[in-house]
C-alpha cells in the first residue's frame, strides 16, 4: 500500500512540475489550500516572491552549480556536464508561488474522498481551475489534478494510511518550463542509472548460468 501511496503521490508532484500553465493571463493569487473536515494537519507550505520562494529559487541554483569533487570515478564529470543541472533553475524561473499541505483524518478513504471532492471542487472552481488528471490506481488511492490560469496547477492524494486517511495537497503558480524541465528529469534519470551501474547498485545483463556441478541454493 505505501508503494502506491508513494507512486500516486509521486503523480501528483510530477504534474505539478510538468503541465504548462493552461492560460497566458494572469489570475489572482489562490487562497491557502483548505482542508477537509477535523484533518490533523502535518505539514504546511506556503512560499511566494514576497517571502521566501526567491531564496528557494537560489538553492535551487546553488545547487545546480555542483563540482565534481577530485578523485570521483572517471566519466563522471562528463554526465554532469550532459544532464546540464542549470535548465532546472531555469524552468523554475518563472514559479510565483509554492502551496502544500498534508494531513490526516479518522476514518476511511470512501468517507474522505467525497469531502475531498466537493472541497477541492470549489477550490478549483474558484481559481478558474479545470480537472486535467483523475485516476485511482487502487481502491483506497483518489488522485486529482487541476490546471488553470494564475495558479497553474493544483493537485492531491487521498489514501489510507493505517487506522486513518492520508491527503496530500500541493499547488504551483505562474510559468514553468516544460520543455527545459522534462529535459532535466530524463537526463537525471539517466545519469542516476548509469552511476548506480558503476557503483554496482544494479547488476549488469541476467546472472551467469550455474556451472556444472555446483551445488544447488540451500545445499540440495
Amino acid at each position: 500500500m505505501r508503494r502506491i501511496y508513494g507512486v500516486a503521490t509521486g503523480l501528483v508532484l510530477l504534474s505539478l512540475t510538468a503541465v504548462p500553465a493552461l492560460a497566458q493571463q494572469a489570475a489572482p493569487v489562490a487562497p491557502a489550500i483548505p482542508i477537509v473536515g477535523a484533518g490533523s494537519v502535518d505539514a504546511e507550505v506556503s512560499l511566494t516572491n514576497q517571502d521566501l520562494l526567491p531564496l528557494f529559487k537560489k538553492l535551487i541554483t546553488t545547487a545546480t552549480n555542483i563540482k565534481v569533487p577530485a578523485g570521483a570515478p572517471a566519466g563522471i564529470q562528463t554526465m554532469l556536464e550532459q544532464l546540464n543541472p542549470k535548465d532546472l533553475s531555469d524552468a523554475l524561473e518563472g514559479l510565483e508561488g509554492i502551496d502544500f499541505v498534508t494531513y490526516s483524518i479518522a476514518g476511511e478513504p470512501t468517507g474522505v474522498v467525497p469531502e475531498a471532492l466537493k472541497l477541492y471542487g470549489n477550490y478549483a472552481d474558484a481559481a478558474k481551475l479545470r480537472r486535467i488528471i483523475s485516476v485511482k490506481p487502487d481502491p483506497s488511492v483518489t488522485v486529482q489534478v487541476y490546471g488553470g490560469p494564475g495558479l497553474s496547477l493544483f493537485g492531491y492524494v487521498v489514501a489510507k494510511e493505517g487506522t486513518r486517511t492520508r491527503v496530500v495537497a500541493g499547488a504551483l503558480r505562474g510559468r514553468i518550463d516544460v520543455d527545459k524541465l522534462m529535459g532535466f528529469v530524463g537526463r537525471a534519470s539517466e545519469f542516476a542509472m548509469k552511476l548506480a551501474l558503476q557503483r554496482g547498485m544494479i547488476p549488469h545483463g541476467p546472472p551467469a548460468p550455474a556451472q556444472p556441478g555446483a551445488p544447488k541454493p540451500g545445499g540440495q
